[in-house]
């Protein structure tokens, strides 16, 4: 049992959060939506869309998720064991990132 008692309003914010992250990756996922990774993406193949919107939807709505039960972990771990979890998950992300800037898309040029 956890010893800390997250405020009302962290927990609101992280459904908020958690749900927003969800839809972002529905719009992805099943709608095709690249323009959501940033204006500034250009896919190196041009076949490659259906893939990156797959992997970068399944990646964020399990974010989203991961996000969503934060509340109901800490009924049954400490807080440094959330942090450690939100530690881990943040570099996933960023190495998932970069996985998929290196693959599928081309570099930045600066003008």
């Amino acid at each position: 049992m956890s010893e800390f008692v997250l405020p009302a309003w962290f927990i609101l914010i992280t459904y908020i959060m958690g749900g927003a992250f969800i839809y972002v990756g529905y719009r992805l996922w099943f709608k095709k939506q690249i323009k959501l990774l940033g204006s500034y993406a250009k896919l190196k193949r041009k076949q490659d869309k259906d893939l990156v919107c797959k992997f970068s939807g399944i990646y964020t709505i399990s974010l989203g998720l991961f996000i969503l039960v934060i509340p109901i972990i800490n009924l049954f771990q400490n807080l440094m064991n959330i942090l450690s979890m939100v530690l881990i998950a943040m570099v996933l992300s960023v190495g998932f990132w970069q996985f998929l800037s290196k693959k599928f898309f081309t570099p930045i040029q600066a003008n």
